[in-house]
């Protein structure tokens, strides 16, 4: 799953704007638990619809937001090293997926 995840970072530039963030790591979110982060970048992401008018403030902004996201970021990490934990893994299956039991044979 490691390579999956590569590719998909890989399609992405290594400047993103906080939307491109924000659809990597649902993407991301696929195969590994990721709402942490995703729920951080939606809180950022309507907070820059408020300075997006003016374009020197959007990038300082932007700068400071990046900085906050990966020190974030950091963070969760550290407490999952502390607890000894990895990156929960989604499963396949989910609870929206009928089952086979679900279907009928006429």
């Amino acid at each position: 799953m490691m390579h999956l995840n590569k590719l998909i970072v890989s399609d992405f530039p290594k400047n993103t704007t906080i939307e491109q963030e924000l659809l990597k790591y649902r993407l991301l979110n696929i195969f590994y638990n990721r709402e942490n982060e995703i729920k951080f970048l939606e809180e950022l992401l309507s907070e820059e619809l408020n300075v997006i008018n003016n374009e020197e403030k959007h990038q300082e902004w932007s700068k400071k937001t990046k900085k906050k996201f990966n020190h974030y970021r950091h963070e969760l990490k550290l407490e999952r090293r502390r607890e000894k934990e990895n990156i929960p893994l989604n499963s396949l299956e989910k609870d929206s997926v009928p089952k086979s039991s679900d279907f009928y044979i006429f």
